[in-house]
């Protein structure tokens, strides 16, 4: 029988504790558990949900006002295993990747680039040396969160569940033959390509790097979180609860880039 994830159709409010208790009747799955998604990563509401099971799912989701669309778990995208880059220059081929861990194609071309988003990720305790392969935003049970949000998803946890790192992250996600996802850490980056352009602090680095990604290639998808990001939001638009939520919210975007790509095909 074939499975389905349940999505967002835009970013909203997802009411976590009232759904999660209708939904896990439904699916016969623990009601904190689903409390505990639905608040840290709300944009992919629930995966591998058997076929039979939808028509009662998206009933609950209407009576809570929350409007989804289902995707077959097939056709979700995945993210790879993130490659750690600590300098990179953006050149007229594409981005030359001078230190890349595990080493890479020195050279990524820019019409292989799908997506990049950028984000404020806050480390569970003993998660600092995690975060290149705790962000994929797939599987697993995520860490316990608890506080009011102002965005869904944003970092909104009590003091015992967190470090005091929040690193901002930037993640460029790639298709062509050989996909992947590199990552950048703003703090522990090489911005020599900036020469005399150099800010005094790694997040202005860090937005000199992407305008000059995007200086190359104008056309690159970028988050809206990154966006607002670029255009000097407030941190709480672009902070997320854990690495996990960063990773699902790159995959819940790419989802609706690969279905537009598919209806204009």
């Amino acid at each position: 029988m074939e499975s389905y994830s349940v999505l967002l159709k835009s970013e909203s409010n997802v009411p976590a504790p009232t759904l999660a208790t209708e939904l896990a009747k439904i699916l016969e799955r623990p009601a904190g558990e689903l409390t505990r998604a639905l608040r840290q990563h709300p944009w992919i509401l629930i995966e591998h949900v058997d076929a039979t099971a939808l028509d009662e799912v998206f009933e609950a989701l209407g009576r809570e006002g929350v409007v989804a669309k289902a995707v077959p778990d097939i056709h979700m995208p995945k993210l790879r295993p993130a490659l750690r880059v600590r300098d990179a220059d953006p050149v007229e081929k594409g981005l030359f990747l001078k230190v890349a861990e595990p080493p890479s194609p020195p050279v990524l071309p820019w019409d292989e680039i799908r997506l990049i988003a950028v984000g404020e990720a806050t480390l569970a305790a003993g998660e600092e040396g995690q975060i290149y392969g705790a962000w994929k935003g797939g599987g697993g049970t995520p860490a316990a969160s608890r506080g009011p949000t102002s965005t869904p998803g944003s970092a909104g946890l009590g003091p015992a569940k967190q470090s005091s790192k929040s690193p901002l992250l930037m993640g460029i996600i790639t298709g062509g033959e050989n996909p992947m996802t590199l990552a950048i850490d703003a703090g522990n980056f090489n911005y020599e390509f900036l020469k005399k352009r150099m800010k005094p602090t790694s997040r202005e680095n860090l937005k000199l790097l992407l305008k000059a990604i995007l200086a190359r290639r104008p056309d690159i998808p970028i988050t809206d979180r990154t966006r607002g990001w670029l255009e000097g939001e407030p941190a709480s638009s672009y902070r997320f609860r854990s690495l996990k939520a960063f990773g699902v919210h790159i995959r819940w975007v790419l989802q609706g880039i690969e279905e537009r790509e598919a209806e204009e095909a």
